[in-house]
This record gives structure tokens, sequence and C-alpha cells, in this order.
């Protein structure tokens, strides 16, 4: 009755559990002395033989859980997995009285885990292989895969020698990828994932055309930046050179257009003042070679005084003047000549007072 009633809690727990976690397939505890299934969520399996099986077998002989690798089931008739672990007997230290076996649903756990592809473009994928290169789950491009397709890839070699790493190579459809591998030492699996290079490479690719654009556009910048300051700094220079012949030339009247108050600008106006000081002492030499020209053909005191006064004026840029001749007692000043000035305004003044403006010129 009590064994009876054992079994009874077993099945309700482990039929709690297939309907919690819908990765169990089926639960079952094989008897150790009788090695048959005395207790499965599947009743129709009851009572078979698993004296056989490596899930029986294994924890038996090593006392310890035991995950069996993927295979194909007579049972299922499908790819499985089953992990098991033994019962012990309380009352006798060390005796085993059965085995608690789990089938996974590897659509449900493992399958669906390995095609979730976030993040891995459109193809990347993972894949496990066991010791012998065998893929143990669906691929994408290669339909009934699981213990079907043998791959003999560098990363699944790497893999199954219990190396880690990352590798460019040809995967199982003939194409290059970029792979990273490891492996997994409680199943002994190697674990791939794999994307295409061209895909991998293409944002690489896209960011060198953006980079080669950027400095093309860089270039360009650099280049007009370039030609803009040669040019504006050359051109100052290149009208002081132009300034330099003209006044080579003769002309003193060129000068520099000011641009700005840098040193070009205070060269610029450095060549300016030359060029006005050179124009004003040449002026000037002309004016009193003029003016001895004029006084060497004059004859006679007043065409001296009408001819000199007009000279003066237009020598100095005057709008007037007048020339007045000391009389003989020395007392006055008489007019001689003049030019723009009223008579009434021209009549003798004395020659000792020092008045005024004119005052100051005869003092």
């Amino acid at each position: 009755m009590i064994i009876l009633q054992a079994k009874c809690y077993i099945y309700f727990m482990t039929i709690s559990y297939l309907k919690a976690y819908k990765a169990y397939e089926e639960i079952f505890i094989i008897n150790a002395h009788s090695k048959k299934t005395e207790l499965s969520t599947d009743k129709a399996r009851i009572g078979s033989d698993k004296s056989q099986d490596t899930y029986f077998t294994e924890p038996m002989r090593t006392q310890n859980i035991y995950i069996k690798d993927i295979y194909y089931s007579e049972t299922t008739r499908k790819p499985a997995m089953t992990f098991s672990i033994p019962i012990f007997d309380k009352e006798k230290s060390g005796s085993i009285t059965g085995i608690l076996v789990v089938r996974i649903n590897l659509e449900l756990s493992l399958y669906d885990l390995l095609l979730n592809r976030t993040g891995m473009g459109n193809t990347g994928e993972t894949l496990i292989l066991n010791k012998d290169g065998i893929a143990l789950n669906e691929l994408m491009r290669y339909p009934n895969a699981p213990l079907k397709l043998k791959i003999e890839a560098k990363p699944i070699l790497m893999a199954s020698q219990g190396k880690t790493g990352i590798t460019e190579t040809i995967d199982y459809r003939g194409e290059p990828i970029l792979a990273a591998y490891t492996y997994i030492p409680g199943t002994q699996w190697g674990f791939v994932a794999k994307q295409d290079l061209k895909e991998v490479y293409e944002p690489v690719r896209a960011m060198l055309l953006n980079i080669l654009i950027v400095v093309v556009i860089c270039v360009i910048f650099v280049y007009l930046l370039a030609f803009f300051v040669a040019k504006n700094f050359a051109r100052p220079v290149q009208e002081m050179m132009e300034l330099s012949r003209r006044m080579q030339e003769g002309d003193l009247s060129a000068r520099n257009n000011i641009r700005s108050e840098d040193e070009l600008g205070l060269l610029a106006q450095s060549f300016n003042y030359m060029a006005g000081t050179m124009e004003s002492q040449i002026l000037i030499q002309k004016s009193v070679a003029d003016l001895s020209m004029t006084l060497m053909a004059l004859r006679g005191m007043q065409d001296f005084a009408g001819k000199l006064l007009k000279k003066l004026i237009e020598t100095t840029g005057s709008s007037l003047g007048a020339f007045h001749l000391l009389t003989e007692d020395g007392k006055k000043f008489k007019h001689l000549a003049s030019i723009g000035i009223s008579p009434e305004l021209l009549e003798p003044f004395d020659a000792t007072g020092y008045e005024g403006e004119l005052g100051k010129a005869v003092a």
C-alpha cells in the first residue's frame, strides 16, 4: 500500500513537472533491480526493458548524473537527449534503487534557443556538433541536419580539441564565413557561431566608403582653404611688386590697396608712404626748378613780380597773392603786383609795425 502511494505521488509530481516545463517530454523511473521502466509519464512505456540503454547503465556504474548525447530515439522517432540520475536507498548506504530519467524535447528547448539569431544578421547562425563533427541541431540552409550532416571545417576540429577562438573559413555551404568556436566539456560538444564574411564586412565597407568620402571632402576643403589663403597672401605681395615696377617706370602716383592690418598691411602702408615721400620730393624739386627757370627768364621788376607771383600761386596751390615792394626810405610797403585781391585792399602799409599774419611774415 505504501509503495502504491509512493508511486502515485511520484506520478502526479512528474505530471505536474511536464505541465510546468514544456521542455520535458517524458519523465520515467527505471527499477535498478528489474531494469525495467517502473513509472513513466507515458503509460505505454511502463514495463519496457532499459537494461541496454546508456542512460541506465552509466548512472548505475558511476553512481552520478549522466547526460546522454543527442541521439535518434526509436521511441519518439526524432533526435532526443536525456538526463539521468541515480536514486539511492536511504536505508542501505550506497545502494541504488532506481534511475530517474528525463527526456528533453529539443525543439522546445535547445533547438529553439539555437535558432534565435538576434543580432546575427541574415546569414548568422549557431550550431553544436559532437566529437565526431556531426551536427546536432537544425540549420537554416540544411534540412534535417541533426545526426545526418558531418562537418569537417576548421572551427569544428578546433572546438572538438577543446580549443576556443575565432577564424575565417568555409562552412558546410562552401561559403566564406567568420566563425567563433568553443568547447563544452560537460557534453563534449563543439559550439560554433558563424556569419558570412560578406555580411560581416558590409558595415566595414560602408565605414571605409564613408571615411573615403570624408577624406575626399577634407582634401577638397583643405585645397580650397590653402588656395584661398595663398591667393589672399600672394595678392598683396603681387600688388607691391606691381607698385615697385610702376615706381621704377616713373609712376609715383601708384598706391597699394590696404586690405588688412597685419604684417602685409603694414608693409603695404610703408610702400605707400615711401611712394608719397618720393613723389613729394620730386614735386618739390620740380617746383624749385620751375621757379629757377621763371626767375632766369624775367625782365624788369614788374614782369618779375607778376610772373613769379603767378608761379608761386600755381606751385603752392594758393588762391590769391600779392607782391609788395619796400619803398626807398624803408618806411612803407607799396603794392607792385597781385592776383585775386581787390585794389582797395592794396593800399601801402607801414613797414615798421608788424600786425596780423602779414606782419608775422614781414617780421
